[in-house]
């Protein structure tokens, strides 16, 4: 069967915000120079709340700077406290709407790390 690449980065998705990080690895493994990797995956993955997928892609496809503030509302409006830290520390992605987003869902513990830091 033959995708186009833009079929290829909607299946990365979807198997990200299904959980099947198996697939994830296949597709990776045979087709990572035809797949888009940006974040799409990693805020399907978090919202949700597919941590093994997560840590998958924190290892073989971290998120694209530019792609950066959208992973961390992700990661934020389900409460992934873990991932906002990685987010800010590692990978300096700006937190200040994260927030607002942790707030709104009622994560207050991520929304406490999130003012303390």
């Amino acid at each position: 069967i033959y995708l186009l690449d833009e079929q290829l980065s909607a299946a990365v998705y979807a198997a990200a915000a299904k959980g099947h990080v198996e697939i994830i690895e296949w597709l990776h493994k045979f087709h990572h120079e035809r797949i888009y990797w940006n974040c799409i995956e990693m805020c399907g993955a978090l919202d949700y709340g597919h941590d093994d997928v997560v840590q998958w892609l924190v290892k073989h496809s971290p998120p694209r700077p530019e792609c950066l503030k959208l992973v961390m509302r992700s990661a934020a409006k389900t409460g992934n406290t873990a991932a906002v830290r990685w987010l800010y520390n590692e990978c300096h992605a700006p937190a200040e709407n994260a927030l607002v987003h942790a707030q709104k869902e009622g994560h207050w513990e991520t929304a406490r790390w999130i003012l303390v830091n």
